[in-house]
């Protein structure tokens, strides 16, 4: 191993070392290191111990191909008084690894956006899906801004156990929303807010399907009302683009406040 401690005129480095010793070192330095300038490793280097860089620069640390141009890892440590940062945690063999905002604040937000137009992709190579956990009631968010989502998930429900599930299909196929649950039997709740109004196939011009031919009834919440002492109803009349057949076909059972009634129903 050769040491020249003042090089050539036009060698940027004030210390070369040239050269590998018998223990298969270029340069070992058994005590710490300190550099106040800038410090370059054209070949592998290893470190055995903790290892700490104090930068304010754009690009602190960049690691690439070629260099500090176009780096795959950029740190930047620019930002005045800044004191954010991620930290990551290794685990055991199956245990996963934790990636985390540290911070001399109690709370910090984590960012991870793409570049220009491109897409942040989340699990797009693994075949074990996405999990996210959500404990608050803001759990997860998606809209234009955090305020009023176009889409949100609230997980501060004590001991939650249900949820609503997507299933796709082929093309034409359809797609499935159910519910999930820990349980054997759950409802599925479908509300406006207010006053608005819950519109079903409001742009669709296929059929509108309730209940099925397994025994489930259609049951409107609101109550009958009683009958009056008017005079009788009059029925309409058959033809045109309605009923052909002036005898009732069949009844249609449904429930209306949980009281199970008959509609007539004509061919």
């Amino acid at each position: 191993m050769q040491i020249i401690p003042q090089p050539a005129a036009g060698d940027p480095y004030a210390l070369d070392v040239q050269g590998v010793g018998s223990s298969g070192y270029g340069a070992r330095i058994l005590q710490g290191l300190t550099v106040s300038g800038g410090i370059a490793v054209s070949g592998g280097i290893t470190f055995a111990g903790a290892l700490v860089i104090t930068s304010a620069a754009a690009a602190a640390l960049a690691v690439g191909r070629q260099g500090a141009t176009n780096p795959a890892f950029q740190v930047d440590a620019s930002a005045a008084n800044s004191v954010t940062g991620v930290k990551v945690t290794a685990g055991a063999s199956g245990a996963g690894v934790k990636l985390a905002p540290i911070s001399s604040a109690a709370a910090e937000n984590l960012d991870i956006d793409s570049l220009g137009t491109g897409t942040v992709q989340i699990g797009a190579n693994n075949s074990q899906g996405v999990t996210v956990f959500l404990g608050v009631a803001n759990g997860l968010r998606v809209g234009r801004a955090a305020a009023n989502p176009a889409f949100q998930v609230v997980g501060a429900v004590a001991n939650s156990a249900t949820g609503v599930r997507v299933t796709p299909a082929a093309a034409a196929g359809g797609v499935a929303v159910d519910v999930i649950s820990s349980g054997a039997a759950e409802a599925l709740t479908i509300d406006a807010k207010g006053t608005g109004a819950i519109t079903v196939g409001g742009t669709s011009t296929g059929a509108v399907n309730l209940g099925s031919a397994a025994g489930n009834r259609v049951n409107f919440q609101r109550t009958a009302v009683a009958l009056g002492g008017g005079a009788a109803a009059t029925n309409g009349t058959i033809g045109g683009a309605g009923p052909t057949a002036a005898g009732q076909a069949a009844w249609l059972e449904i429930q209306v406040g949980g009281v199970t009634r008959w509609v007539p129903v004509w061919a």
